[in-house]
């Protein structure tokens, strides 16, 4: 994704000499990396934009702000003014500064805080482990991470062989952390008499141990709407979505009453319903990308994929309580059969008045 500057256009043109890859223009950087975003909801792996230096990443950075605060994988690209220019402090278009010396990094420092890391390439020779160490930890950490390539260096040689260096995605295995967060996480639910599961929006960073933890637990399980679908809503020990005090009927009274709720992915936003929850912090065990919270204890350097596998594992061992399905009452849903018009119904106890509204 991305739109041709005047600064990455020698880049773009290596785009076409790769099989199995292509360059999606758009109309703007910033629909560029929403494009890029969303390729990397629906495909579950980076998305790219590539953008000009100056007016094009500050174009793209309301985008891949989004996908920092959303907590999704994005590398966004930068061709950047000659490494000679960039010295000598020269005015070139698309900078910012009067006469005298202009500081060609002045983006680059915009996006400290919405990136996970940055490539800030330099030395040709050592640009291709730079490449591979960001690429590391965007999928790691997902979260945005930048690459900037001055003009000049694309045409740099390096050895073809780099290529065939695979990147080492696997997350690291601290098994002394490992081992002391599952003996709580086990301990707590071995414990309870209610426990439930709660699937929250950053479950989407390990689907496939989401729903094979879901399966083997054989527990009650909840989604917010961030969560939605990750875990098909048909499934058998599917309550319903837990949206605070606005839920179904009995939903959020099932889950708030439980006495040990393993949140995957925990992410209270207002957007996701979290200011109406009242699941406290020790009844909670919290499964996040990197680290775990059993009833308020948190443990490190410990991934969601890895507690979720080994959850699989113990739960073929333990026994966890039997907990049954809740009862929900009927969602009454109106249906107005005399109006041609579409309606909207607001049923109060206290008036008669707010009782029809038309849209």
């Amino acid at each position: 994704m991305g739109v041709p500057g005047d600064f990455q256009l020698d880049i773009l043109d290596y785009i076409y000499d790769i099989n199995g890859m292509s360059f999606i223009g758009n109309s703007n950087e910033l629909n560029a990396a929403y494009a890029a975003d969303g390729y990397a909801r629906v495909k579950h792996k980076p998305g790219c934009v590539v953008t000009t230096h100056g007016v094009g990443e500050l174009s793209a950075i309301n985008g891949i702000a989004g996908a920092a605060s959303e907590r999704i994988p994005l590398l966004h690209v930068v061709g950047q003014t000659p490494r000679m220019l960039q010295e000598k402090k020269l005015m070139i278009h698309h900078s910012i500064g009067s006469t005298g010396e202009v500081d060609a990094q002045v983006y680059q420092k915009t996006s400290k805080l919405i990136r996970a890391d940055a490539a800030e390439l330099w030395d040709g020779d050592a640009a291709p482990t730079e490449i591979d160490r960001v690429l590391k930890e965007c999928v790691r950490r997902k979260a945005p991470v930048y690459i900037f390539m001055p003009l000049d260096l694309h045409a740099h040689r390096v050895p073809a062989s780099l290529l065939e260096r695979k990147i080492d995605l696997s997350l690291p295995v601290d098994e002394a952390a490992l081992d002391a967060a599952m003996a709580a996480i086990s301990k707590a639910l071995l414990e309870a008499k209610k426990p439930v599961i709660f699937l929250d929006m950053l479950a989407h960073h390990a689907e496939d141990e989401t729903r094979a933890f879901v399966d083997a637990a054989k527990l009650p399980f909840l989604a917010s709407h961030g969560a939605k679908a990750i875990v098909d809503e048909d499934h058998e020990r599917f309550v319903g979505l837990y949206n605070g005090s606005v839920s179904s009927p009995g939903v959020a009274e099932f889950i708030e009453g439980s006495d040990c709720v393993v949140a995957v992915g925990w992410w209270p936003a207002d957007t996701n319903g979290g200011l109406g929850r009242k699941v406290e912090e020790g009844k909670r065990v919290d499964v996040m990308d990197e680290f775990v919270v059993v009833k308020g204890k948190r443990f490190e350097n410990v991934y969601m994929a890895q507690v979720l596998e080994a959850l699989v594992k113990e739960l073929g061992q333990a026994k966890v309580p039997t907990v049954e399905m809740p009862v929900l009452p009927e969602h009454d849903l109106k249906v107005d059969k005399t109006d041609d018009k579409i309606t909207q119904y607001i049923d109060t106890p206290t008036s008669s008045t707010l009782g029809k509204g038309t849209c």
